[in-house]
């Protein structure tokens, strides 16, 4: 049951990555330290990394738009698989790398989509930031909550694929003037 709790949390974390990269590192620390994650590996559990991760996932939160799209999906990918590997790398030791870098590029994926329409929308840029890093932060909290986890990424799947949906169907209309 504790190995089934630690890789939803781990599952959830890496999806907030693909909100915003490094925030999801910060939380899990935080957690970690109060000893809510069950399978974290005992050097996630120090209040130097916590403070480190908190500070730098605050700066990554206000500057995630300013980047080229596969430096974010990189950054995505390895902060989902590093939170991933240090929240439930105790129980399964190497298998939440992978899983934690596709759920971090799968979030990111979902997020893009949803932010390049606020964007197109006339959304700021750095409002369009702080929106993100409130979902991250959400999202990385609701994570913590055991079995959440499993429920994020397809949940970020189906958002993404709303998107995509709603953005095809604008130019629907002109397909037919062929």
């Amino acid at each position: 049951m504790q190995t089934a709790i630690a890789i939803g949390q781990g599952a959830g974390l890496a999806v907030a990555c693909g909100l915003v990269a490094l925030l999801p590192l910060g939380i899990g620390a935080v957690a970690a330290l109060l000893g809510l994650l069950p399978g974290a590996l005992t050097v996630y559990e120090g209040l130097r990394l916590a403070v480190s991760s908190i500070i730098v996932g605050v700066a990554d939160a206000a500057v995630p738009l300013a980047l080229p799209a596969r430096v974010q999906a990189a950054f995505a990918a390895l902060g989902g698989g590093a939170v991933c590997e240090l929240v439930a790398g105790d129980r399964l030791p190497f298998v939440p790398v992978a899983l934690g870098a596709l759920l971090g590029v799968l979030g990111w994926w979902a997020v893009s989509r949803m932010l390049d329409g606020a964007r197109a929308g006339g959304g700021t840029v750095s409002g369009v930031a702080m929106i993100a890093g409130g979902m991250g932060l959400a999202v990385g909290a609701a994570a913590l909550v055991p079995f959440v986890g499993y429920l994020l990424a397809p949940a970020a799947a189906w958002f993404g694929w709303r998107s995509r949906k709603v953005a095809d169907r604008k130019y629907a209309g002109l397909r037919v003037l062929r």
